[in-house]
C-alpha cells in the first residue's frame, strides 16, 4: 500500500508542478503586456522618381514648317525595371509609347512613365513649330482692285 501512496504523491506532485509553472508563465506573460512599451521607429524610405526629362520628348526638326514632324519619346531612367512609356496628345487617352509617332499640328505631347501599381509624374512638350497652312495651297481666285 505504501508503493501506491508514493506513486500516487509523485504525481499530484508533477500535476501541481506543472499548473503552478503554468501559472508563473502566464503571470509573466500578463506582466510582460502591462508593462512592456511599444516604442515607434521612424525609417527613412525614399523611392527613386520616373520621369521623363523634357529633353527627352525630342523633335525631328525645331525649325517652323508647315510640314508635320516625328515625335521620339526615351526614358533613360527606366534601365532594367519593369517601366514603360505612355503618351498623350493634347487632351488625348493615353496610349502605350513603341516607336516615334507624327503630329501635323501644333500640339501638346504629354509622356510619363508607368508600372505596375506606379505612374510617375507627366511631362509635358509644347509643339509650336507647324505653320497651320502650307504655302502651296493657297490660291487666289478672285483679285479685283478697286480704284
Amino acid at each position: 500500500m505504501k508503493f501506491m501512496w508514493g506513486e500516487r504523491k509523485q504525481k499530484v506532485v508533477l500535476a501541481v508542478t506543472g499548473i503552478v509553472l503554468l501559472l508563473l508563465a502566464l503571470a509573466y506573460f500578463l506582466v510582460q503586456a502591462k508593462y512592456t512599451k511599444t516604442i515607434k521607429v521612424e525609417v527613412p524610405i525614399s523611392f527613386k522618381e520616373f520621369t521623363i526629362a523634357e529633353t527627352e520628348i525630342m523633335l525631328s526638326r525645331e525649325e517652323v514648317s508647315p510640314e508635320p514632324l516625328d515625335v521620339t519619346i526615351t526614358a533613360s531612367q527606366i534601365g532594367d525595371y519593369d517601366l514603360k512609356i505612355q503618351y498623350k496628345i493634347d487632351d488625348g487617352d493615353w496610349g502605350d509609347y513603341f516607336e516615334k509617332f507624327t503630329v501635323d499640328k501644333n500640339c501638346t505631347v504629354s509622356a510619363r512613365i508607368y508600372g505596375l501599381d506606379f505612374t510617375g509624374p507627366t511631362t509635358v512638350k509644347e509643339i509650336t513649330n507647324i505653320l497651320p497652312v502650307k504655302i502651296g495651297d493657297v490660291r487666289i481666285r478672285n483679285l479685283s482692285i478697286c480704284l
